[in-house]
């Protein structure tokens, strides 16, 4: 099933035993092969996200970061944050190679920011 939201469109799965969202058809199959292999919902997320650095580079990828927002089977709930490390010291906006671009996705476009003050330390790897 296809799911719009806005301007994105996800791939959604849903069963008697598990919901999937994802914003690509490969990332949705690698968290269901995890799951109807026997994985739990930690196990997928990670095979999820893996497969998005190739199915989804716009979005994600090794050298980029993330947050998680997680809940364990007996109800404990924790963030995780492996964010990417930006420099200590603010520079000046004129003195930062910082800027927009649209990308286009055929049914909609997007901002995307790039040039060297994009970068930063990777958290995700």
């Amino acid at each position: 099933m296809i799911c719009d939201i806005g301007a994105h469109k996800f791939e959604f799965v849903m069963n008697q035993s598990f919901a999937i969202a994802a914003g690509h058809e490969s990332t949705l199959a690698a968290a269901s092969e995890i799951l109807k292999a026997g994985g739990n919902a930690f196990d997928a997320v990670i095979a999820a996200y893996a497969v998005s650095w190739i199915a989804e580079p716009a979005m994600a990828g090794a050298a980029g970061g993330a947050f998680a927002n997680l809940r364990t089977y007996n109800g404990d709930s924790f963030i995780l944050d492996f964010f990417c490390q930006t420099p200590k010291q603010k520079k000046a906006a004129k003195a930062v190679d910082f800027f927009p671009i649209e990308v286009n996705f055929g049914t909609t476009t997007e901002t995307f920011h790039i040039g060297k003050g994009a970068s930063a330390t990777p958290g995700s790897v």
